[in-house]
């Protein structure tokens, strides 16, 4: 890659200078950004990236924002799985709803928005939670 590529991805990355460290000495959130960064390296049409904002912090998050608003102003795609409804919310044209691993819903941003309106917030519970029976495995107590 040219050099000023390089040093773009990282400016965008705001990893502020520490590029010069090793990557072993990285924050959790640091090493998320790295990780922005190098997916953005490479001048492809589709960015596909799994849970990217997952432990960042205020300045990784804007600047994975950012990344995804420039790709949608030039045009490219930036998929993306999460289980933060306000990334979806803020950046998703298009969302795709999996449970267990099969596709219950493709909708638009704006259908989300009115179901969610109508709804609320979908909550899943289960009978019992599989801490309370490991609890009572181990105490053979009540939880």
């Amino acid at each position: 890659m040219p050099r000023e590529r390089v040093d773009a991805v990282l400016k965008m990355s705001s990893l502020n200078g520490a590029s010069g460290r090793a990557v072993g000495t990285y924050s959790g959130g640091m090493t998320q950004r790295l990780g922005l960064a190098v997916a953005a390296l490479p001048d492809t049409p589709v960015l596909l990236l799994d849970e990217p904002t997952a432990a960042l912090d205020p300045d990784g998050l804007r600047a994975f924002y950012a990344l995804a608003e420039q790709r949608r102003r030039e045009g490219k795609t930036v998929l993306f799985t999460t289980h933060q409804l306000g990334d979806v919310e803020r950046l998703a044209d298009r969302v795709a709803i999996l449970v267990g691993g099969k596709l219950v819903a493709l909708l638009t941003r704006r259908a989300l928005e009115d179901w969610l309106l109508a709804h609320g917030v979908p909550l899943v519970r289960a009978e019992t939670s599989p801490l309370e029976d490991l609890y009572r495995e181990l105490v053979g107590g009540d939880a």
